[in-house]
Order: C-alpha cells, then sequence, then structure tokens
C-alpha cells in the first residue's frame, strides 16, 4: 500500500513537472513568431515610404496649380489694397530758434488716389521777437488767402493768437482747375500744390515718411 502511494506522488511530480516546462515554452516566443513581427514592421516602413513618395510625386504634379494659387491670391490682395477708401493723417514736427512748427497733412482718397487735402500749419512763437514773428505769420498767411480768393478747389483760412499761428489750407482735386494756378503765378506768389489728383496714396505716404512724417489711416 505505502509502495502504490509513493508511486502516485512520484507519477503526480512529473506530472507537475511537465506542465511547469510546457508553461515555460509556451511564454518563449518561437523563431516564427519574431519572424512575423520583423516582417509586419518592415510592411509598415514599405507603406509609410511609399506614401511619402506618393506624396511627393503630387506635390510635383501639381506645382504649377499651387504657384499659380499664391499669386492668384497676391493678385487679389494688391487689388484689394488698391481699391481702398478713406483718410490719411501725417503729422511733422519742427524746431526754430524763435518758431517752431507743427504740420498736420489730412488726405481723403477713393481706391488708394488722391481726391482732397488739408493741411495746417501751426507756428509756435518764442523768444523776444515772439509777436513780430506773429505779424509776420499772420500776414503771409492773409497774402496767400487774398491771392487764391478766386481759385476754384483752394481754400484758406487764418487763425492767431498772442503765442499761435494757424494756417489751414485746404485742396479739393476733383474740382481745381491747375491751369487757374499756372497762368498766374506771379499773382499767386509762386504757389503750387504739392500733389495731384488721384495721385497713388502709396507714393505719398511713403515720400512723406521719407521726410520725417508719421502717418496712419483710418479706410471704410
Amino acid at each position: 500500500m505505502e509502495e502504490k502511494e509513493k508511486q502516485e506522488s512520484v507519477e503526480q511530480e512529473q506530472q507537475a513537472g511537465v506542465e511547469t516546462k510546457q508553461e515555460e515554452s509556451a511564454k518563449i516566443p518561437t523563431s516564427a513568431e519574431g519572424t512575423t513581427d520583423q516582417v509586419k514592421g518592415k510592411k509598415h516602413q514599405t507603406f509609410f515610404l511609399v506614401l511619402l513618395f506618393v506624396v511627393f510625386l503630387a506635390f510635383v504634379y501639381f506645382l504649377p496649380e499651387i504657384t499659380s494659387f499664391i499669386k492668384k491670391q497676391q493678385q487679389e490682395q494688391e487689388l484689394k489694397a488698391s481699391e481702398r477708401d478713406g483718410t490719411m493723417r501725417c503729422t511733422f514736427t519742427r524746431e526754430g530758434e524763435n518758431v517752431d512748427y507743427d504740420i498736420e497733412q489730412v488726405f481723403t482718397y477713393e481706391d488708394n488716389s488722391l481726391k482732397k487735402s488739408t493741411i495746417t500749419t501751426t507756428n509756435q512763437v518764442k523768444g523776444n521777437s515772439a509777436e513780430s514773428n506773429i505779424v509776420n505769420a499772420e500776414q503771409s498767411c492773409e497774402n496767400l488767402k487774398q491771392s487764391l480768393a478766386l481759385i476754384n478747389g483752394i481754400t484758406i483760412d487764418c487763425q492767431g493768437s498772442e503765442m499761435n499761428q494757424v494756417t489751414t489750407e485746404t485742396i479739393d482735386y476733383t474740382i481745381l482747375d491747375l491751369n487757374d494756378l499756372t497762368s498766374n503765378v506771379a499773382e499767386l506768389g509762386g504757389f503750387a500744390p504739392e500733389y495731384e489728383l488721384n495721385q497713388n496714396m502709396n507714393t505719398i505716404e511713403r515720400g512723406l515718411e521719407q521726410n520725417g512724417y508719421t502717418c496712419s489711416r483710418t479706410e471704410y
């Protein structure tokens, strides 16, 4: 009886050892499984390279269309810029020994082309000769106003105080006839507008900024 129990115990131990070996062998990947994973990895890599190559070919093929689209967008932006309506304000300050000058130029434009301008010059006198400087600035403004009184499209306004003299020159280029100016140069004291009808606002802006003005726009 004891021998039979020993034999059964031995058989159980052997069976347990076999099961343990089977479990361990099941955990160890076979060479076939490793090869399958490598094949899958190579397939994914190949697919990615093929996809990348296809995208590159498509880009090269459609490059002319892409370039044409970009140029078209740029042209549309330039066209929109040339169709702008609004006002531009430019300011400049110059200090002198006896007089400081504050100049403000306001332009009205349509389709980015000049239609009207208003130039306001403020003379701020200082020093011992302030009174005489005010008188001289006011007299110069009044002389200009009288000279241009009969010119259609130009308005001159003069304002004075104890320490300031303000000259405002407004020109409506849509109704101004330049022949009225060129035919009366002597009578007008050599006065001539700085700009002309439909002059490009970008050109005016660049010129003023190059001369030290600060410009800003309000568009609608």
